[in-house]
């Protein structure tokens, strides 16, 4: 039942902003529940019914396959609902662009404002197609939670100048106004990966989503460097690494960027994830990620970690 996906993927990403301390706001609390509302359109709705294996059997399914069945994407008529009912330009794009990718911020206002098909004269337009979405028992528990009052979602769009005042004004926030364009960036896409993961694992696993604890072990570097004591130069990159670690520990006293430069064959690989383990350790964290710019190098630092971590992750476009 699409309820069940929409309050399934909400909390789901509610446990993730928990879990991380990440806040969401009520806008894009909203956006969740609402981010596939436009599946309960009579063409989605069809288009689930042809593809269902009772769909003979079922004389809902025999109703429906009977009928035109036009191509309905989804995500586009969701945002518009999104956009309208809370006001949030980059809660709609996320909703919007959440079968693709983020567009940059010209390519979002030639949508929201060139684009957008929204008056009531046009058969397309994404006000009709809004207006057109189905009542079903199930959405009372989504319509209650956004504040809707009646069964009519086209309620909360705004005549057509309305409509293009706002998407001006909203826009233009949502043009890096007010913050350092850098936040804005990362805020934009921490709710944009949070709403795929959540949407994704709902849909796929259909249950709560499962974390993983850091366990630091720093007696493991010991059992690490024990296989390296034969090297000739391992003296050498023991004191380095001593001092690095030293220092390290001086120095980084609260969050922040810090650099670590040293000389190739020093052994950064091993300094850095020792460092890693020391700071999580100190301030907490949930987690280590590890960012390289090359496969190869993913590749021999994730071989490297996990001869300290029970459980490490490599992500590239080659790993299995």
């Amino acid at each position: 039942p699409l309820e069940n996906h929409l309050l399934g993927t909400q909390k789901i990403a509610l446990d993730i902003s928990d879990r991380y301390n990440i806040k969401l706001s009520p806008e894009q609390k909203k956006a969740l529940l609402l981010h596939d509302i436009a599946k309960a359109h009579p063409d989605f709705q069809i288009r689930l019914c042809r593809k269902c294996k009772y769909n003979n059997k079922c004389a809902t399914g025999i109703n429906r396959k009977s009928k035109r069945h036009k191509p309905l994407h989804h995500a586009e008529p969701s945002a518009a609902l999104v956009f309208a009912l809370t006001g949030d330009v980059a809660a709609a794009e996320a909703i919007r662009r959440h079968h693709t990718g983020i567009l940059n911020i010209e390519e979002v206002k030639k949508f929201w404002i060139d684009e957008i098909e929204y008056t009531n004269q046009e058969k397309t337009g994404i006000k009709n197609v809004i207006s057109q979405f189905l009542w079903w028992e199930g959405a009372n528990k989504i319509s209650n939670m956004v504040g809707l009052k009646g069964h009519d979602w086209s309620i909360f769009l705004p005549e057509y100048n309305e409509w293009i005042e706002m998407a001006f004004d909203r826009l233009d926030e949502f043009d890096f106004e007010g913050l350092p364009k850098c936040e804005k960036w990362i805020f934009q896409r921490i709710f944009y990966s949070i709403m795929i993961t959540s949407d994704r694992w709902q849909a796929v696993v259909g249950q709560d989503l499962q974390f993983r604890n850091l366990i630091i072990e720093p007696k493991r570097v010991n059992v690490f460097l024990d296989d390296k004591k034969d090297d000739k130069l391992f003296q050498w990159r023991d004191n380095v690494r001593n001092s690095v670690v030293e220092n390290a520990r001086k120095v980084i006293t609260s969050p922040g960027i810090y650099t670590l430069t040293l000389p190739t064959g020093t052994g950064k690989t091993i300094i850095g994830l020792q460092l890693a383990m020391d700071i999580a350790e100190r301030f907490n964290a949930s987690g280590i990620i590890y960012v390289l710019p090359f496969v190869s190098l993913v590749e021999q630092n994730a071989e490297v970690a996990s001869r300290l971590f029970d459980y490490v992750q490599e992500d590239h476009h080659l790993a299995y």
